[in-house]
């Protein structure tokens, strides 16, 4: 996610802002693609933040 400095953690909230406003997406479609990404391991999560995997 580009627009996001590397150091700035990343909470769902956030995640699903980003994609609403890039992919113009809903709630409900944003949260489908993090589970998504998450459920593929492309996504983990520590302490409530996301993290990309290196996958």
């Amino acid at each position: 996610m580009s627009e996001m400095p590397e150091e700035e953690e990343l909470t769902y909230r956030r995640a699903y802002d980003i994609l609403a406003r890039k992919e113009d997406l809903d709630q409900p479609g944003a949260e489908d693609i993090i589970e998504r990404l998450y459920m593929h391991g492309h996504l983990y999560e520590v302490e409530g933040k996301i993290r990309l995997t290196d996958y």
